[in-house]
């Protein structure tokens, strides 16, 4: 009978004392949110809450690294109900969305320059507050283009992107000095392929 009616509206399980982990199944199978009328879930739990709604992790006071990571692969903007996000966490949900920066509090001049060598795009959203020089940004930029594991998204979206602080000529002759030749063959084909 129990299971009937948590199987009929996961929301049910809130009027249920110490429901059985059967009853907990069946109100996770619908809905992720259902982890809000369990007590001190377990990671298994958590994971499987924000798997089904990534904003699940609203409801849980302690998510564990795993589970803050799951559900920012579910969408970026859980980073918004993480407290306390772990800096893989943040990694993850800036390279999802370079928007995701705007979702992180208190944000140092030291970390934002750590995200903008994840996600150059994170270059539109600098936080008020952080001033770079020139040379931090060609620093910055001479580290991620200079290996040879460079993302291609990155250089193609370092090229292109109107918020870097340096012209497009510029853009060109830093992958030039500094670039790896993947770095280099990207920008080579990015710059015949703009119109």
């Amino acid at each position: 009978m129990l299971l009937q009616a948590v199987q009929s509206g996961w929301n049910n399980l809130s009027y249920i004392k110490n429901p059985s982990p059967e009853l907990i199944d069946a109100a996770l199978e619908q809905s992720g949110w259902a982890i809000k009328y369990v007590k001190d879930p377990d990671e298994d739990l958590q994971l499987r809450a924000v798997e089904k709604n990534y904003d699940a992790i609203k409801y849980i006071q302690h998510p564990t690294p795993a589970v803050q990571l799951a559900a920012i692969r579910g969408n970026y903007e859980a980073l918004r109900y993480i407290e306390k996000p772990t800096e893989e966490a943040k990694e993850q949900a800036i390279s999802e969305n370079e928007q995701a920066i705007r979702l992180i509090p208190d944000i140092s001049k030291e970390e934002f320059l750590h995200f903008l060598s994840r996600n150059v795009l994170v270059s539109k959203y600098m936080p008020k507050g952080i001033s770079l020089t020139p040379d931090d940004w060609r620093n910055t930029f001479k580290a991620v283009l200079s290996r040879d594991d460079v993302p291609e998204d990155y250089v193609r979206n370092f090229i292109t992107c109107s918020a870097v602080d340096l012209t497009p000529a510029d853009k060109v002759l830093l992958v030039d000095d500094c670039g790896s030749k993947k770095a280099r063959r990207i920008t080579v084909d990015e710059k015949l392929t703009l119109k």
